[in-house]
């Protein structure tokens, strides 16, 4: 009997959803992938285009690829997400589907915090990185501010190491360039990788002359008189590189997928939904509390990154293909990931971690080298290999 597989959203966990469901699934199933954009980019090479080392058509790649692997790609927009009548409206028409991945990730929410689409410049989008690359060419010096706002955003390295590129970047120019990494975080940050990952991070920042300034959670942004305000004290600036809010795609609110965290909680390791038969979540729009913790009062959920969301596609794929052939035994995510952090000057360190660990989750970082900055490279056109061929 044919049936449809429905991936929303084809980010790394769609596109492993897709890729593992088509290499195990008859070719009488239907692959789709929905996806407002046509471009596929791996979200570390948006750094690289913000900092002028890459151009928009090196690093964004069609997702009409996927078509030579058999799998349908629909570029459309998600309206409405129907679990009990397994339908999903999109605004190029209605989708019924046997197995759901929901793959939509996370939604920038720069307006989340008044007055930071007008003061600040990220690297979250490729458009953004662009507006970015621009400012970055005219800026003459003074006090560059990065800003991390709010916890729950994706790949959590990726405001310390933009505050080190950047760093990097205005050094080799000789611009003077007072860079400050201000964080809602603690005194060590990515306290979900553990402390030694937090003081390597540290480290690396005073390295690299960066000012680390911790405990500072921002309510608003003057434009107008480059300040931030935060909920103690206030802080100028003459460029304001922001990590902005995060939040689940309000379709997948409207649907009633959403607990009171904002995201999809789902089974850690299958990222099935409860309540919901055939329906998978993956990646960044989901939230997954983890079994550890350094503090007994202090509840850790699983990084946003798309290492993670990746290995859940290829689960949730495994799952439904052992679902249609009837077998009782199941795939499970094991929690483990890894990441590269550039630290500046062509040196990248790639950290591996265990999120899943008891009594808490642990990840090690290697000393930054050359060689790890060539293999994250490396990583990145592989993992679009991967992806679309």
């Amino acid at each position: 009997m044919a049936r449809t597989v429905l991936i929303l959203g084809g980010g790394f966990g769609g596109l492993a959803a897709a890729n593992e469901a088509r290499r195990l699934l008859p070719n009488d199933t239907a692959i789709i992938v929905v996806d407002r954009s046509e471009e596929f980019v791996v979200g570390a090479a948006k750094t690289w285009v913000a900092l002028g080392e890459s151009e928009r058509e090196e690093v964004a790649h069609s997702r009409e690829r996927l078509g030579k692997r058999g799998i349908e790609f629909l570029q459309a927009n998600v309206q409405r997400i129907a679990p009990a009548d397994r339908t999903v409206e999109t605004d190029a028409g209605t989708i019924q589907y046997d197995y759901l991945v929901v793959a939509l990730g996370a939604e920038i929410a720069r307006d989340a915090i008044p007055g930071l689409s007008e003061g600040a410049y990220d690297f979250y989008t490729l458009d953004a990185a662009e507006r970015m690359r621009g400012a970055l060419e005219r800026f003459e010096g003074g006090r560059v501010v990065v800003l991390n706002t709010r916890p729950g955003y994706k790949c959590p390295p990726a405001p310390y190491e933009g505050a080190m590129l950047l760093a990097d970047y205005f050094k080799k120019r000789g611009k003077h360039a007072e860079v400050s990494m201000v964080t809602f975080e603690g005194a060590l940050p990515l306290m979900t990788a553990g402390p030694e990952m937090g003081r390597f991070i540290v480290g690396e920042l005073e390295k690299a002359g960066v000012k680390y300034v911790p405990q500072h959670r921002v309510v608003s942004v003057d434009a107008a008189s480059r300040v931030l305000k935060f909920e103690s004290g206030e802080m100028s600036y003459d460029l304001l590189v922001a990590t902005p809010p995060h939040a689940a795609p309000g379709v997948v609110k409207d649907a009633g997928l959403t607990n009171d965290s904002g995201w999809i909680p789902v089974d850690p390791q299958m990222c099935s939904v409860e309540g919901h038969e055939r329906l998978f979540a993956i990646g960044d729009v989901t939230v997954l509390p983890l079994p550890g913790r350094f503090k007994p009062d202090v509840p850790l959920v699983l990084p946003k990154a798309g290492v993670i969301a990746e290995k859940q596609g290829v689960i949730v794929a495994r799952n439904i293909a052992l679902d249609i052939a009837g077998r009782g035994s199941r795939a499970e995510y094991d929690g483990s990931a890894f990441c590269y952090v550039e630290t500046g000057g062509n040196h990248a360190a790639r950290g591996d971690g265990q999120f899943f660990a008891m009594p808490n989750p642990n990840m090690a970082a290697r000393t930054p080298d050359l060689e790890q900055f060539n293999e994250k490279k490396e990583w990145v056109q592989e993992t679009v290999v991967r992806f679309l061929g």
